[in-house]
């Protein structure tokens, strides 16, 4: 049994097992990727059809809208099943441009609710109402910037150690700073329908590893000089791998 229910457009919908994808990002938008199936070919998902995606708790792991969807035919049959790109709220910030400009003294939380009110408000996003106020903010202006580049600008200048922020499932703009608030979900525990069903796990080799590493540098000669230290266990244990 699938350990998520996913809504397209108000109704739930079949998917795919296997195919669910969720990518949760700070200052920026978060992705979902998913395949709605249709047996008969009757339903094909279309591009900014509200999608939810729960678990079977009904907690909201994922909300925003499609886009980029792609159907792909079953050979010798009428069943579809449509991939889907989706953006979570986050995305609205991406939309709406700012032209404005503002004296120095605002708060942090001043200049987001500018932004709230400014641009993001007619998608129905709010404040949270728990935001601190953040340190005060110099002169601020822009030509035309997304309000995306607005926000990371104000988070950056909001605290000593830089804020985050995301519009979450319930179109919340929220920022917080670094490392006050803890992840919001776990893998661990006895809550199944959390950590079972959809999870796949790859395992990769490290990228940037060798155990025999060439340093080559300039010596005041013609020939450049070169230096060479090696691993000899792990050589033995895996075999060479060089770099320079």
């Amino acid at each position: 049994m699938a350990a998520a229910t996913v809504t397209v457009g108000g109704v739930e919908r079949a998917w795919r097992f296997g195919t669910l994808n969720i990518v949760e990002n700070i200052n920026r938008r978060s992705t979902c990727r998913v395949g709605i199936t249709s047996t008969d070919g009757s339903y094909l998902p279309v591009q900014d059809d509200t999608v939810v995606v729960e678990d079977l708790l009904g907690n909201v792991l994922f909300a925003g809208h499609v886009r980029d969807p792609q159907e792909a035919w079953f050979n010798g049959t009428d069943a579809v099943v449509t991939t889907i790109e989706c953006w979570d709220h986050t995305a609205y910030a991406e939309r709406r441009l700012i032209n404005a400009s503002v004296t120095a003294g605002l708060t942090g939380r001043d200049a987001i609710d500018l932004v709230v009110a400014g641009v993001l408000a007619t998608f129905g996003v709010t404040r949270d109402p728990a935001m601190p106020a953040g340190a005060t903010l110099g002169e601020l202006s822009y030509e035309f910037a997304s309000a995306m580049q607005v926000l990371n600008d104000i988070v950056k200048l909001a605290a000593p150690d830089h804020w985050v922020w995301r519009i979450d499932e319930d179109k919340v703009l929220r920022a917080w700073e670094i490392g006050t608030e803890a992840c919001p979900w776990s893998l661990s525990g006895d809550d199944d329908p959390k950590i079972v069903g959809d999870i796949a796990i790859k395992r990769a080799a490290v990228q940037t590893y060798a155990n025999t590493v060439y340093l080559v540098y300039g010596n005041g000669s013609s020939t450049p000089g070169i230096a060479t230290a090696t691993d000899a266990g792990e050589v033995a244990a895996v075999g060479p791998y060089d770099t320079v």
